[in-house]
């Protein structure tokens, strides 16, 4: 698994590469920028199975992996095999797997091909290309704080000037300036 520097060296080389094609005039969708066109069928009347089935089958595959990663069985509960789980290994398999069946069951009522039913994955996988940065940012800043104690060294510094019951505040209060 790249680290996380890999992973900021390459977003931004693409960020530098769509630079250069918006330049160049080459109209890039994103998510925020409308609804591109795709070559999927335009008189498919809407079914609920379409929505349905792939929303629990993510759902379910996710916990049989994360059942199966963490040691699941007879040795072990399932909570146990959840919380010793590989989550990140467990979802990448529940979402390809969700993902085929998905497609499968597209071709089959002819929504649309398989060729024609990349495009939109490769628009949406782009789209949460930036959720994932802030994933790994959030996972390694997590790390970091656990490793030099930072948890410990907040409760001590306010422990005589401030309630814990207004540390969630202060945090959120804090957090809103920062953004602002």
């Amino acid at each position: 698994m790249p680290g996380l520097v890999e992973i900021l060296v390459r977003c931004w080389q693409l960020n530098i590469v769509q630079e250069l094609l918006i330049i160049s005039g080459v109209r890039i969708p994103t998510p925020l920028s409308g609804e591109p066109e795709y070559e999927v069928a335009k008189k498919v009347t809407p079914r609920m199975i379409n929505m349905i089935v792939p929303i629990v089958l993510l759902i379910g595959l996710s916990f049989f992996f994360m059942y199966k990663t963490g040691g699941g069985g007879a040795e072990k509960s399932f909570m146990e095999a959840l919380a010793d789980a590989d989550s990140m290994l467990s979802i990448v398999y529940a979402i390809f797997i969700t993902l085929v069946v998905s497609m499968s069951m597209y071709w089959v009522q002819h929504i649309g091909t398989p060729t024609n039913m990349m495009k939109p994955f490769l628009v949406g996988a782009k789209g949460m290309l930036y959720a994932a940065m802030i994933q790994v940012s959030a996972w390694s800043i997590g790390a970091i704080c656990k490793d030099l104690g930072t948890a410990g060294y907040i409760v001590n510094a306010v422990k005589g000037i401030m309630s814990p019951l207004l540390l969630p505040l202060v945090v959120f209060l804090i957090s809103a300036f920062i953004l602002t």
